[in-house]
């Protein structure tokens, strides 16, 4: 049985789905394509003006003003002597440059062709035995062969993660390894406090993830877990607002200048691309209304936000500068499993469960945009394959939340009262206020947050409950033992 899906059958061309057996794939030649310096009709129109680039330009010019598909094919059909003599060696090259110009330049076309699984592809021009199937079906099928060369390609990328081991990059592989099955993900991480080996415990066995411990400031280690990878996804960094203002010179190193190091290295190596995890709090304080869009104004207020904002003027810097391929995601306050227990809502669960009090910064009226690590992760995936090239996409979670909301919620959660609550002098230098537009990604990419707050947080507090011995061997520092008993003093 046919399937066919009305987006994509314009001027006959369609995608047709063959029960258990193949897919049948159309050229798309209806789509327009911006190709070589100049926007086609149809991507026929490219591939049939290809023949005369380099013996017949006048030609180029009629078959690149054709009326139709068929007119350009025609042209060049009845001109073909004047193509150059190893047309015949350079032709799939041709066509498989044009298509990846087009899965590049619409979504909508790659989210089909990964649609086809690991079934044949067939071109669907019963008449041209080359490209098709041929009258018989028994044709060479080059631009089958073409879709699914690139079709591997999307399916099996390799991906390094810096900063793995900490809650977000923990999150994230184990969201990526679950969506892409074929993918493959290198863990690159220094394993600093914040970073917990044992959250991939349940990987280690994976031959799709592999470990690698280092420092993103060392470049030796950085060229060895970055070769053969075609993605960076770029978690590392120092992110404790309080300990940014205990030893600023950590920050500096770290978000600074191992994030230049990434860069470098990512355009020597000639990564396809590198996206930046960066931060809501390098656009400073909001007032009472208003929120922080990919426009906004950077204004970093503390150590960890400046170094944030200079690093992601640093990526900026090797988009312009260098071609390196980027892509940029401010996000707001994450919250879900693994995250360390010295922020907000790990640090009153684990706190309560233990029969302690939790410390409220100041009048506990800042307010901040609160967003499930799933959620981001998925904004992440997102970017990743449809994003644009060069651009910033904020990403939010629709849940403004003073902290003294949050306080509340975690002692009903846990059914305890006011009198658990601390008050503590003010953090310096504390921002009012943070809120996400996310408007762009949602527009541009479709992107928005599923999770609702309300559920998210209980989730969240439910896994605190439920993985005590976690959380207490880094609240002990025992966690950091894990690295030495596994990959150090293991016997077997």
């Amino acid at each position: 049985m046919q399937f066919r899906d009305p987006l994509l059958e314009t001027s006959g061309n369609i995608i047709g789905f063959y029960e258990r057996e193949f897919f049948v794939f159309s050229n798309f030649s209806s789509f327009q394509l911006e190709w070589r310096g100049r926007l086609w009709q149809t991507s026929e129109h490219a591939y049939q003006a290809s023949h005369f680039f380099e013996t017949a330009p006048e030609l180029v010019e009629k078959i690149y003003n054709a009326k139709s598909a068929h007119d350009a094919y025609k042209l060049a059909k009845e001109n073909i002597d004047k193509a150059p003599k190893n047309w015949e060696n350079i032709k799939v090259d041709i066509m498989e440059e044009i298509i990846r110009c087009k899965l590049e330049q619409n979504p909508y076309i790659k989210h089909k062709l990964l649609q086809t699984g690991h079934k044949l592809i067939i071109e669907d021009s019963p008449y041209d035995d080359f490209w098709g199937w041929g009258e018989n079906r028994d044709g060479r099928n080059e631009l089958g062969k073409i879709w699914m060369k690139i079709r591997k390609e999307l399916t099996s990328k390799t991906i390094l993660i810096t900063g793995g081991a900490g809650f977000i990059g923990t999150n994230f592989i184990y969201y990526m390894l679950k969506k892409y099955p074929d993918y493959k993900i290198v863990n690159l991480d220094k394993l600093t406090y914040a970073g917990n080996l044992k959250n991939l415990e349940l990987l280690k066995n994976n031959p799709n993830y592999t470990f690698i411990k280092g420092d993103i400031c060392d470049e030796e280690i950085v060229k060895t877990a970055m070769t053969g990878c075609d993605w960076v996804v770029h978690f590392a960094a120092e992110s404790h607002v309080d300990r940014s203002i205990m030893d600023p010179d950590t920050f500096i190193r770290t978000n600074i200048l191992g994030t230049n190091v990434l860069l470098r290295i990512a355009n020597e190596l000639g990564i396809k691309r590198f996206h930046h995890i960066s931060t809501d709090e390098v656009f400073g304080e909001l007032g009472p209304i208003g929120k922080f869009t990919e426009n906004t104004t950077y204004d970093p207020r503390s150590p960890y936000s400046s170094s944030k904002a200079a690093s992601d003027h640093l990526v900026r810097a090797y988009f312009h500068t260098f071609g390196l391929p980027i892509t940029i995601s401010n996000c707001s306050n994450n919250y879900g499993p693994y995250q360390f227990p010295e922020k907000l809502i790990p640090l009153f669960a684990t706190n309560l469960i233990e029969g302690k009090k939790v410390p409220l910064y100041g009048d506990g009226l800042n307010i901040r945009d609160w967003i499930h690590v799933d959620d981001h992760s998925n904004a992440v995936d997102t970017i990743l394959h449809n994003g644009k090239i060069g651009e910033t996409y904020c990403v939010g979670g629709d849940s403004e939340k003073t902290n003294l909301e949050i306080t509340n919620l975690v002692l009903e959660y846990f059914e305890k009262g006011e009198e658990m609550i601390e008050k503590v002098p003010d953090r310096r230098g504390h921002d009012r206020r943070y809120a996400i537009d996310f408007s762009k990604i949602k527009n541009e990419l479709g992107w928005e947050p599923k999770i609702k707050f309300e559920d998210g947080i209980k989730q969240t507090l439910q896994w605190y409950k439920d993985n005590e011995s976690w959380w207490r061997e880094i609240k002990s520092g025992d966690y950091q033992k894990y690295y030495e008993d596994q990959y150090i003093n293991r016997k077997n």
